[in-house]
């Protein structure tokens, strides 16, 4: 069996490079082709087509009311008009109770530089036609590494007024650094407390901020959220 040899000239390999170099141009030439023709699109953050895509139910729900199909109908628009809009948007706040797992507060939001650090509770308790207790209360429950789109957060129902924040617990979760991403997934934060809404007796409203101090408008707490917009029985 003989061995075959082969000798590589010079002129062959400057053969070589300038073949590549045809093909590279070709391709580049082809590649630029089907970007003008049918458009190059960029890769969207998953968190803005979850927000995108919560949005676009609540406009196609009919349960939802018109203030909430237009601060969704806000968000698509902000995404799409090429500006960076640092102002987080609160779409719907909801709230629902499961059987073996308690409440959770449903967040509907967008936030197009993925900053937002928290939310608060604002809530009225009429105790008559003249008097009203209000309580007011701030969770910095996101970590840096979450939020701007749909989150669930665990709650408990604030039966007596006397049940409220625990600032110093707070605190400590604050102080957690990296650990809070974690505390945040495994829903171990602090007890977040929030009285069902019952107007006009109870009023709840719920609005997000972020860490450069931007906050959204306060939308109403109501029963549901996207998926599951219906009376409560």
């Amino acid at each position: 069996m003989k061995c075959q040899v082969f000798r590589t000239t010079s002129k062959d390999i400057k053969l070589s490079a300038r073949s590549i170099r045809i093909v590279a141009i070709y391709l580049s030439s082809v590649l630029f082709f089907v970007c003008f023709v049918f458009g190059c699109r960029e890769e969207k953050d998953l968190r803005r087509v979850v927000a995108e895509n919560s949005c676009k139910e609540i406009i196609e729900i009919s349960g939802f009311p018109e203030r909430t199909k237009k601060l969704a109908r806000r968000v698509l628009d902000d995404w799409d008009n090429g500006l960076l809009d640092p102002e987080p948007i609160l779409v719907h706040a909801g709230y629902a109770e499961y059987p073996d797992r308690g409440y959770r507060l449903f967040l509907t939001m967008s936030d197009e530089d993925f900053d937002v650090a928290g939310f608060v509770v604002r809530e009225s308790h009429r105790e008559s036609q003249s008097d009203v207790i209000v309580i007011q209360e701030q969770y910095p429950v996101f970590p840096d590494s979450i939020i701007g789109d749909f989150q669930a957060i665990v709650f408990r129902e604030r039966i007596h007024l006397s049940q409220i924040k625990d600032e110093q617990a707070w605190s400590n979760y604050i102080g957690a650094g990296a650990e809070r991403e974690i505390i945040y997934r495994r829903r171990a934060y602090p007890v977040v407390w929030i009285s069902l809404p019952n107007p006009p007796t109870v009023e709840v409203d719920i609005w997000i901020y972020d860490s450069a101090g931007n906050k959204s408008q306060p939308v109403p707490l109501e029963y549901g959220h996207p998926r599951m917009k219906k009376p409560r029985a």
